[in-house]
């Protein structure tokens, strides 16, 4: 096998693994703003729920929005950080074939 056909198979193999990796990335955005969503859904409730007794306490609101804002982010960077280790040892396994290959 030449060299031409043993990058174009690398080149395709990379080009395969980034795809996987853009999918994953972008299920967990998809998560991320989904969870966002839902805390906006809820916050906007709250100060809908809050004008119609007429006793809204804007403080409580905001510091319920925060509380779920705090409780959602950490998972969230944490799901970030798993795509990015992903991507680094998928770059690293391409270096190495890299290698190997120019040897």
């Amino acid at each position: 096998m030449s060299t031409g056909n043993d990058m174009q198979r690398v080149a395709d193999k990379y080009a395969e693994e980034l795809r996987r990796v853009a999918k994953e990335a972008s299920k967990e955005f998809e998560r991320a703003a989904a969870e966002l969503e839902r805390i906006g859904v809820r916050m906007a409730s709250d100060l809908k729920g809050g004008l119609k007794e007429g006793g809204m306490d804007l403080d409580k609101i905001k510091e319920r929005t925060m509380e779920e804002v705090n409780r959602a982010v950490p998972a969230m960077a944490a799901d970030l950080k798993e795509v990015q280790h992903r991507i680094n040892e998928r770059a690293d396994k391409l270096q190495t074939d890299l290698k190997r290959m120019f040897k």
